[in-house]
């Protein structure tokens, strides 16, 4: 199961009891493989890379409806990039999101202050 996974792209993989749950993969790769991926393991933590440009595609594939977590540690992930996210209905059962590394402004949390 982990070489398939791999031969689809995903690195870093997470496992527990000798199951992968968590894996690395490109934006990309999410995109255009991202079925495989799921379809080989029932995947519930992701790191994704290589997103900025990309998160919109990203926000609206269902694919991340199957996540629980989610890392965007990309240090090119907007602002914009976080308001997709947050209005993505496919993010209903994410319970924890990494965004270290990622320069976001004031404006966000004012922003999302302002919606509450």
């Amino acid at each position: 199961m982990c070489q398939r996974l791999e031969a689809l792209g995903a690195t870093r993989l997470g496992r527990w009891q000798g199951w992968p749950y968590e894996a690395t993969v490109d934006a990309a790769i999410l995109l255009t493989r991202g079925e495989e991926l799921f379809q080989v393991a029932r995947l519930w933590s992701l790191k994704v890379r290589n997103a900025r440009g990309r998160v919109a595609d990203v926000m609206r594939s269902p694919l991340l409806g199957h996540l629980t977590s989610l890392d965007l540690d990309d240090p090119r992930v907007t602002d914009e990039d976080i308001f997709l996210l947050v209005a993505s209905p496919h993010a209903q059962h994410l319970r924890q999101l990494d965004l270290r590394f990622n320069v976001l402004t004031a404006s966000l949390a004012v922003r999302q202050c302002g919606r509450a």
